[in-house]
């Protein structure tokens, strides 16, 4: 199971306003009206995020709408209105969709900024944990969000993070990172500090530049560990953490991704013409052609796979007016100054509301070149691993409905590849990949007899009935579950090692090392996600007497309920293989057709009287910011 939009993708975004000033402190409030205003970031702003001012009853103080740069202003009236106030802001960062809290223990017009940072602080002050529990705990937990523990908490992160602010320009001693009024300097720091905080409360941190290891090429070799930072919930962060999240390698100067502003305004300025300008026959027009350099590879695409012709980007009519947002900067991999290099990811908004991404390399001053430019990772395959949390749903046994969470171990599919071996933390034993005929990734290996019965990556190390039983996986399945505890879980830390030992079809062998941003899920973690739920029309068609028969495409539905991230992705698994189409952040169902596997009748629709063995199944892909993937499958 794949994160493809990847492949279609591109976003060579710096996107989204780099210069994200807020509008400040103060604003024009009077005796009968008080001013929030602010900048809702994580790096890259929120465009067009809900912004919602809860007060200490439960009532909603005001809304609004973010700008373009993230920023949004709201005023109330402080009579109708009592301190404290939480304010929670919700929208989507490429294909996440997040929503992030902050605390303003008193009344009277301020600066309240939204970003991973606050949204941190606001957990250690939520009895749960969750900082999204604010607003329905609000009536317990008020009594926490006093001006004396916003400051402790507030401080403790100024304290681990101190050597970042200062080498972003910050003073650690009077810059308060929930509202000083936002800048360049605090956009920086956005950039380069990763704070990810789990609904169970642990709060992980990491940082970019102080944590430099390029460790793309093929090696044996086991690359450096990067420092990380997890604290258990409820503790808060102090000085003592500073060792482990250091701000730059020694002579260099930490890197926002404002670096990759000229690329981004090249990119919306290729795409603003139609596709018919942008290439034909062969030709790109100037505002196109230089994308990337001559010898860019990514996850084995060239520039002309990734950016042209009609298998890329450029030539794709649907792209037109597509907009690059703001880049973020997942990790640095190279400390030389002035020959820097980083993992990115770009995204892209099209016009019918489908977001386009890409993760990959970019570089300054590559050789033959200045400035920035996206050179790629470099590799001849796709592979990745991603946390998983999965909501299962079965139309025909609800009682067999269960919670799942482990790692997606992808490897894209290639005529090249014969075997492809995976270890790493929570893979108690080695896990084999290989091609299977209607899948566009490899599948995991059924040990007993070395055979691919499943179109699956997805390796589960947890899975728990919804009832609260134990889950005991069915014989044939088995090979895909693991039975690691909480503790195995919680022992994962962000960016740790997968190694992935590629066997090609002429018995040469690579060896990839792959980073994980965020672990599987704990048990209370995988009940507390929000997933989206299928239509009962949509149920119905995996039902035993109405069970999808083929003959047409399948309209798969389904409903978002708040908080949850929306789908990017739907998926129609049978037994010949799987489909997939992409969905924009406002699509509530999907038509899924068929291609290039035996169920196909051709234009899209599937055989009628699809066979019966195997199993069938929708699943609508989402994820967060931090490439935690969130499956809801709906099976027969």
């Amino acid at each position: 199971m794949k994160i493809t939009l990847k492949r279609l993708a591109l976003a060579t975004a710096s996107a989204g306003l780099l210069t994200i000033y807020g509008c400040g402190g103060g604003g024009s409030g009077t005796a009968a009206s008080t001013t929030f205003s602010g900048v809702a970031a994580t790096g890259a702003p929120f465009v067009g995020g809900s912004v919602v001012v809860t007060d200490a009853t439960g009532a909603t103080a005001g809304t609004a709408t973010t700008g373009a740069d993230g920023s949004y202003t709201l005023n109330f009236d402080p009579a109708k209105f009592t301190a404290p106030f939480v304010i929670t802001v919700t929208g989507n960062i490429g294909n996440a969709e997040e929503t992030l809290v902050s605390v303003q223990p008193s009344s009277g017009n301020a600066t309240v900024n939204i970003t991973p940072i606050t949204n941190a602080i606001a957990a250690l002050l939520s009895s749960s944990g969750n900082p999204l529990d604010l607003v329905a705990n609000i009536a317990t937990d008020k009594a926490n969000i006093t001006a004396a523990n916003v400051g402790d908490v507030e401080k403790g992160f100024r304290d681990a993070l101190a050597a970042n602010m200062t080498a972003m320009g910050l003073d650690p001693a009077t810059d308060n990172l929930l509202n000083t009024t936002f800048n360049a300097k605090l956009d920086k720091l956005l950039d380069n500090v990763k704070i990810e905080v789990t609904s169970s409360g642990e709060i992980k941190m990491s940082t970019s530049a102080g944590s430099a290891v390029d460790d793309l090429a093929d090696t044996g070799t086991t690359p450096a560990a990067v420092k990380s930072v997890t604290l258990a919930k409820g503790v808060k962060p102090s000085a003592a953490l500073a060792a482990n999240l250091p701000a730059a390698a020694a002579g260099q100067t930490p890197i926002g991704i404002d670096a990759l502003e000229n690329a981004r305004l090249a990119m919306n300025a290729c795409f603003a013409l139609p596709a018919a300008t942008r290439y034909s026959a062969g030709t790109y027009a100037s505002q196109c052609a230089n994308l990337a350099t001559a010898s860019y590879k990514h996850e084995g695409r060239t520039a002309a796979q990734e950016f042209g012709t009609t298998a890329g980007l450029i030539a794709d009519s649907g792209n037109d007016g597509m907009v690059f947002q703001k880049p973020e900067i997942l990790r640095q991999l190279s400390a030389t100054p002035t020959r820097e290099r980083l993992v990115v990811r770009l995204s892209a908004k099209r016009a019918d509301g489908q977001m386009r991404e890409l993760t990959t390399v970019a570089e300054n001053n590559p050789v033959g070149y200045t400035g920035w430019q996206l050179v790629g990772n470099q590799r001849d395959f796709e592979t990745f691993v991603n946390g998983v949390a999965a909501n299962r749903i079965s139309a025909n046994s609800p009682a067999s409905n269960r919670y799942e969470t482990g790692l997606n171990l992808y490897v894209g599919d290639s005529a090249s590849i014969s075997s492809v071996v995976v270890t790493g933390p929570g893979l108690t034993t080695p896990i084999t990949l290989k091609r299977k005929s209607g899948c566009d990734f490899l599948a995991i290996v059924r040990t007993s007899d070395g055979t691919t019965p499943n179109c699956a990556s997805f390796y589960r190390v947890r899975s728990l009935l919804t009832s609260g039983s134990a889950f005991t996986p069915p014989a044939g399945s088995a090979y895909l579950f693991g039975s690691q505890t909480d503790a195995d879980i919680t022992a994962i830390q962000p960016l740790d090692l997968y190694k992935f030992v590629i066997t090609k079809t002429d018995t040469s062998t690579l060896t990839y090392w792959n980073r994980l941003r965020s672990r599987p899920l704990t048990v209370a973690e995988m009940a507390q996600v929000k997933y989206v739920d299928f239509t009962a029309a949509t149920k119905a068609l995996m039902t035993t007497a109405t069970l999808y028969t083929g003959g047409a495409k399948p309209t798969v539905a389904w409903t978002v309920p708040a908080n949850a991230p929306r789908p990017f992705l739907t998926y129609f698994f049978h037994a010949n293989g799987s489909d997939r189409t992409g969905v924009s952040f406002t699509s509530t169902s999907a038509t899924i057709a068929c291609t290039s596997n035996s169920d196909c009748a051709g234009s899209g629709l599937y055989n009628t009287n699809l066979t019966t063995t195997g199993q069938y199944g929708f699943q609508t892909v989402s994820r967060n910011r931090f490439d935690t993937q969130i499956f809801t499958q709906l099976w027969q």
